[in-house]
């Protein structure tokens, strides 16, 4: 075009003008056509970088879902143990309170069966006394006899109270001290 208008002469010279501007619109079209170009190459790269670091976040989603899982897994048997060990502590208490129980009730026999054999020697050195105040025949034969009684009777009156045992505390299974020393 610019061709044309300088052969055209004067008549040639609006269209000079027209050719110029037309060639600094081609110029400014590939400027912006380069940009554009550098642009999506450019957003390109970052969309590549991005899917990217999406598939590692998704890796680490997945690794971090399986940890919660084991986490989970580890908090229910944590839960199941501590259920089977307050069974445990409740059947430990109920075995000690029925110990102390017949520790205590067997202390109360102990105490009356010296409170008989109190009461038994009693009657012994009672009929004793009252055979040694008697006059009978073979008497002097039940001499040997009575020493042996009065050997006994003496064994016997010596035999002591059994004393109950301190009361023994159970442990508390709703106790929410969390100190086990004190267990």
């Amino acid at each position: 075009a610019a061709v044309e208008a300088a052969t055209a002469g004067e008549a040639g010279k609006g269209f000079a003008v027209v050719a110029q501007e037309v060639r600094n619109l081609a110029a400014r079209s590939a400027d912006a056509a380069n940009e554009i170009k550098t642009i999506v190459e450019s957003a390109r790269d970052k969309a590549n970088d991005g899917k990217n670091i999406s598939d590692k976040m998704i890796v680490g989603y997945e690794s971090l879902n399986e940890s919660f899982n084991k986490t989970i897994t580890l908090i229910e048997d944590v839960s199941s143990a501590s259920k089977e060990q307050m069974t445990g502590i409740e059947q430990i208490n109920d075995a000690v309170t029925t110990l102390d129980r017949v520790t205590q009730e067997n202390a109360n026999e102990a105490n009356s069966v010296a409170n008989i054999a109190g009461d038994v020697s009693s009657m012994a050195v009672a009929l004793v006394n009252d055979a040694n105040s008697k006059k009978f025949n073979g008497k002097d034969n039940s001499l040997q006899s009575k020493n042996n009684s009065l050997n006994a009777t003496n064994k016997i009156s010596n035999v002591k109270s059994v004393n109950k045992p301190t009361n023994i505390t159970p442990i508390s299974s709703d106790n929410s001290n969390d100190d086990w020393a004190s267990f």
